[in-house]
């Protein structure tokens, strides 16, 4: 089984490490996302112009960044405008796929719309479309996460490996080829602490 550190201990290694990454990480910012340009401003004829004003709007980048999109059509009235904001600001949106509100119950999936409402967990299909509709990239996340087994998932190690390969299949087969990212794992360190029973990773 895996072995998880404490807590505490976890939270203080990481920022540590944090600590230590965090200069180079400006330095590799300012080397490698960054670069100086000279506009020179010329009328029809070539000649330079001098004193003009200029406004540069940037219309589209390739860094990807975005948001979670769980309040998707859970606004009531102020879905439109939500999503008229959300398309606006990002070029991602993430959506959940976690198993214990994706496979509710067993061989049961919320992928359409209309199986079952859950607040801040839309299903897939509704944020595929939204995606679609906005030329948004589609981030899913998680496909395993240990704090969102369902509860009838099975304790022991072999069987609940074929019911999370089932339920990625499931995934796969229904929105894969519509999803640009998939997140696997999430939260892979909390196991112990939040739902000791799950072997999340086994020696075999």
């Amino acid at each position: 089984m895996l072995t998880h550190l404490p807590f505490q201990e976890t939270y203080e290694r990481y920022h540590a490490l944090w600590e230590e990454l965090d200069p180079q990480i400006d330095e590799n910012i300012d080397k490698n996302r960054k670069a100086a340009a000279t506009l020179i401003l010329t009328d029809s004829q070539g000649k330079p112009l001098a004193g003009a004003k200029v406004q540069v709007s940037q219309k589209s980048h390739d860094f990807l960044f975005g948001c979670n999109g769980l309040l998707l059509g859970d606004l009531g009235e102020r879905n439109e405008a939500y999503e008229l904001g959300f398309a606006k600001l990002f070029n991602l949106v993430t959506t959940t796929l976690c198993w214990s509100v994706t496979e509710f119950e067993p061989g049961v999936f919320r992928f359409e719309e209309g199986v079952k409402d859950i607040f801040r967990r839309p299903p897939i299909d509704r944020v595929i479309r939204f995606a679609e509709t906005y030329g948004l990239k589609l981030k899913g996340q998680p496909l395993l996460a240990d704090s969102w087994y369902p509860d009838w998932a099975s304790r022991d190690p072999q069987t609940l490996k074929a019911q999370i390969a089932n339920y990625f299949r499931r995934v796969a087969e229904h929105c894969g080829d519509r999803l640009d990212i998939v997140d696997v794992v999430n939260e892979a360190m909390c196991c112990a602490r939040r739902r000791p029973d799950f072997p999340l990773l086994d020696k075999d």
